[in-house]
């Protein structure tokens, strides 16, 4: 995966590859049960920072898009741990919360773009 700690708009920043890569592992991709879920309907996915020594930093994204009356709910957290889990946290925490707002207005902006292509439709299979 490729960060854009800075925020910059994608004509701003350059090539992708001049963003950092930070080695992430997909651990989760699944639908929301709703026996599980309290009566919960969407999708889930998760993915960790994938290094060896996690004693020193781990850190796992969640996020979940969940059918509400009339739309969706986007709901993401991540948590830090492991011996500089709460270093990063106070070094970044602030900018890691301005990139999460910036990655659901995206989202946000993708799926009501592709709405009004097929008319609300939904995603069709080609």
């Amino acid at each position: 995966m490729r960060v854009n700690m800075e925020g910059k708009p994608v004509p701003e920043i350059g090539p992708m590859e001049a963003l950092r890569a930070t080695p992430e592992l997909v651990t989760v991709v699944e639908a929301l049960d709703p026996e599980r879920e309290g009566g919960r309907r969407g999708y889930r996915i998760c993915w960790r920072y994938d290094v060896r020594n996690e004693w020193l930093l781990r850190a796992e994204r969640v996020q979940e898009v969940v059918e509400t009356e009339g739309g969706c709910e986007y709901v993401t957290w991540e948590t830090f741990g492991g011996w500089i889990g709460s270093v990063v946290r106070l070094a970044v925490g602030g900018k890691l919360k301005e990139r999460f707002a910036d990655w659901g207005r995206d989202l946000k902006d993708f799926c009501e773009a592709r709405d009004g292509e097929d008319g609300g439709q939904g995603a069709s299979e080609e």
